[in-house]
């Protein structure tokens, strides 16, 4: 009974519990109230049950109204990357020098002190003009034009006493050649004398012949001593002209020696002529020689003198002075830069299988600051220019030279080979190659799918690496490395 009434005073309208209400209302709710409340207490288990049916249909019917709705799991969008394409001209990225042929560092070429800058900033000069001027010590002095000067009165000298002297040589050549004319002369005289003695002794030979012929008569048909005076007159006779013919004898020898062309005499003259010709001859050599080396020593004493006083190598502007008046300078020390006009080339050094394969059909890259150019390599060396590499160089256009700056460095696309990769080894990106412990893989684009495929590597230059097994013609390398397998991708446009 606790229960019922507990439930009936559950039901009972708030219209009697709630002050306020009107009046016919109140009449209507408790005719409803009374209604409910006979019923509940004719059948309270029939009540009560009913009551917890309605709960739990309200309680029911609450959840399925309240109940959130069913999110559906959102669709994951393809990620768009990067893609190299095998089948077309595989490239290689490298690094080539700027070299502009108009651009000059002038430094300095000998220690000194900086007396004068001929020059500033902006200045146009000419090839050959002074750029500034050096000295030996702080007070301006200059032992290298001291020198040049030194050189300069030496070789003045030379060439105002060279033609004299020359005269000098050739009259005591002359002096030889009349001394030997005169030796000539001395001889064809001698040789006549050598006739003349000659003719004499042999005249006095037969006198003396026919005196010791009749000596011999005289002293045969000498009975009793009757021819002694004459035998001691022939005698006589015969002891003066022998003297007389062997004097001529011994005068006819001393002639035939001195005359004689095969003998020491003749000999020594003609050598003595022959070693004084050369003497002569070697002295005048010597005397052009010293001529020579007074001009060259001072040319060199110019040249010497010019390393104290730089001077532009090209017409041009000056760009920059590094130095000031009183500073002291160093060989290799900067001085000023001067811009010319003058070519630009690109010249990227690569190993020779970059070089061989170079493409000559297709143009390469060229990547500057601002922009980019295509152009073909103007030369590929055939032989090694720095170490073992090879040289690709490309002509710049004069329009990029105030863009660039000499020997820097830009990036060059260097197509290899043809399209046909089946005849070369392709390379390709290395920052698209991923490595394990035991093999190297790559992601391709694969029905819209990120699909791994293992290579076989080769070696690697800059930042491309040779891929010698695994690719086939048509693969999409993906480049980007946040991919991950059978991850949906997309193309980048």
């Amino acid at each position: 009974m606790k229960k019922t009434s507990r439930l009936v005073s559950f039901f009972r309208p708030v219209s009697t519990r709630i002050r306020g209400v009107p009046a016919p209302l109140k009449t209507k709710a408790a005719k409803i109230y009374k209604k409910i409340y006979t019923s509940i207490k004719a059948r309270p288990i029939t009540a009560f049950l009913l009551s917890l049916l309605l709960l739990l249909l309200i309680i029911a019917g609450g959840n399925f109204l309240t109940r959130p709705k069913k999110e559906e799991a959102p669709k994951v969008p393809p990620k768009k990357v990067d893609v190299y394409t095998i089948g077309k001209t595989p490239t290689i990225k490298v690094a080539a020098q700027i070299q502009k042929d108009g651009v000059v560092q002038i430094v300095a070429q000998t220690p000194g002190i900086v007396q004068k800058i001929s020059v500033t900033e902006g200045d146009k000069v000419n090839r050959g003009s002074n750029i500034a001027s050096l000295s030996t010590n702080y007070q301006g002095g200059n032992a290298a034009s001291l020198a040049r000067q030194l050189a300069q009165v030496q070789a003045a000298n030379v060439n105002e006493t060279f033609d004299t002297q020359k005269e000098i040589i050739a009259k005591q050549r002359d002096i030889v050649n009349k001394g030997a004319e005169n030796t000539d002369e001395l001889r064809k005289i001698s040789v006549d004398s050598l006739n003349d003695t000659n003719s004499l002794l042999n005249l006095n030979q037969n006198i003396v012949d026919t005196l010791n012929a009749n000596l011999k008569n005289l002293e045969e048909n000498n009975a009793g001593g009757v021819n002694d005076q004459l035998i001691l007159a022939t005698k006589q006779q015969v002891s003066s002209f022998q003297a007389a013919v062997n004097q001529l004898s011994s005068a006819s020898r001393n002639l035939s020696f001195t005359t004689s062309t095969e003998k020491a005499p003749t000999q020594l003259s003609n050598l003595s002529k022959d070693l004084t010709l050369k003497q002569l001859e070697v002295q005048q050599k010597t005397l052009e020689l010293s001529k020579k080396v007074a001009q060259i020593q001072l040319n060199i004493a110019r040249v010497n003198e010019a390393v104290m006083f730089p001077a532009s190598p090209i017409s041009g502007t000056v760009q920059k002075i590094f130095v000031d008046i009183g500073q002291s300078v160093s060989p290799g020390t900067p001085i000023a830069s001067i811009t010319g006009s003058g070519n630009v080339s690109a010249v990227a050094s690569v190993p020779y299988s970059i070089a061989a394969n170079t493409s000559k059909i297709d143009e390469s890259t060229l990547h500057f600051a601002n922009r980019t150019i295509a152009a073909f390599p103007r030369f590929v060396t055939t032989e090694a220019t720095n170490g073992q590499l090879y040289s690709i160089i490309y002509d710049v256009d004069q329009e990029f030279q105030s863009e660039l700056t000499n020997l820097e460095y830009i990036t060059v696309e260097i197509p290899i080979g043809t399209s046909d990769t089946n005849s070369i080894v392709p390379f390709i990106p290395i920052d698209s190659v991923f490595q394990t412990q035991d093999t190297a893989f790559i992601y391709v684009v694969k029905d819209l799918k990120a699909s791994a495929k293992n290579i076989i590597l080769g070696n690697v230059l800059g930042d491309q690496v040779e891929v010698k097994e695994g690719l086939a013609d048509g693969d999409l390398i993906i480049l980007n490395r946040n991919i991950i397998e059978g991850e949906l991708v997309s193309i980048k446009q």
